[in-house]
């Protein structure tokens, strides 16, 4: 509700950018402290563990400053188990739910994959660490543009036209 419909596909899109980019600098900040430039180890970990503890404590108490509008009567509660009655109902339904969500089942298990393809390129293939690292880059930076692209397309052509391009 604090993002309006209209200005949701640009909202998530530039966030998506955004993440990126700072993905991309994190990549090359945790290259030079676990380099051998950097603090030996076990401090090297532990300057990460810290940061990395620091920055989500901040994002969470920035996400607890986020005032939503207020809205009408609450929702009547509703117990699990007529919960989890609607939801079977829903799927059996067929229709596009019960299609969008497979399909994000399918595209999360690809990507539990990806770790195993960087283990069999390096181990087997004698691929370098730093294809690894242009592969990772890569997958950002496309990321990174795609999520601009879909974001125009939403703005355009509602979140519907962006979930059947993906």
């Amino acid at each position: 509700k604090v993002i309006t419909t209209k200005q949701r596909g640009r909202f998530f899109s530039v966030a998506q950018f955004i993440s990126g980019v700072f993905a991309l600098g994190t990549a090359s900040f945790i290259a030079v402290v676990l380099g051998p430039s950097g603090p030996a180890f076990p401090y090297n970990y532990a300057l990460l563990f810290a940061l990395a503890s620091i920055l989500t404590l901040i994002g969470l108490v920035l996400l607890g400053l986020i005032q939503e509008p207020p809205e009408g009567a609450p929702p009547e509660e509703v117990n699990w188990g007529a919960y989890f009655v609607q939801l079977r109902d829903l799927l059996r339904q067929g229709g596009v739910f019960p299609r969008v969500i497979a399909a994000r089942l399918l595209t999360g298990l690809a990507g539990l994959a990806t770790p195993f393809f960087i283990g069999y390129a390096t181990g087997q293939l004698g691929l370098s660490r730093e294809v690894v690292g242009a592969y990772l880059a890569a997958q950002t930076l496309g990321s990174m543009l795609g999520g601009l692209g879909l974001g125009a397309v939403c703005e355009r052509a509602g979140p519907t036209a962006v979930i059947r391009i993906s």
